[in-house]
């Protein structure tokens, strides 16, 4: 289906919403681990992601990639995950490879929603 607003644009909210339950854990296919999309270039891999692939998580709640959520695919990002965590592979605890990507501790809470538990539970 093409956009109104980009009438060059092809919407693949179908592929995007498979993608987002097996990122969840749902459906036949798992993506528990994370996804990786590869495809020659000027496929449409980044539009897929910015338009579809991208807001289907956060429409079920999900936390999206730091990427995303601090200004988009630019150099400066990429630069900036392959520095502190790409190229680090196994020198690193990944807790502070996380803490040095994002700027605080790994939080419990996002974990305890995407399993179906409350993150404001009180376990006592």
């Amino acid at each position: 289906m093409l956009a109104s607003s980009a009438p060059f644009l092809l919407w693949r909210p179908e592929v995007a919403s498979g993608m987002a339950d097996a990122l969840m854990g749902l459906g036949p296919f798992h993506y528990g681990s994370g996804l990786f999309l590869a495809a020659p270039r000027r496929t449409g891999k980044s539009t897929f992601m910015r338009e579809d692939l991208v807001p289907a998580p956060k429409d079920r709640g999900m936390l999206t990639t730091y990427v995303e959520t601090h200004g988009g695919m630019t150099r400066a990002n990429g630069q900036r995950l392959r520095d502190l965590l790409l190229s680090r592979g196994h020198t690193q605890h990944y807790t502070v490879m996380f803490r040095n990507m994002v700027g605080h501790d790994p939080e419990v809470g996002p974990l305890l929603v995407k399993r179906g538990f409350s993150a404001q539970a009180n376990p006592g």
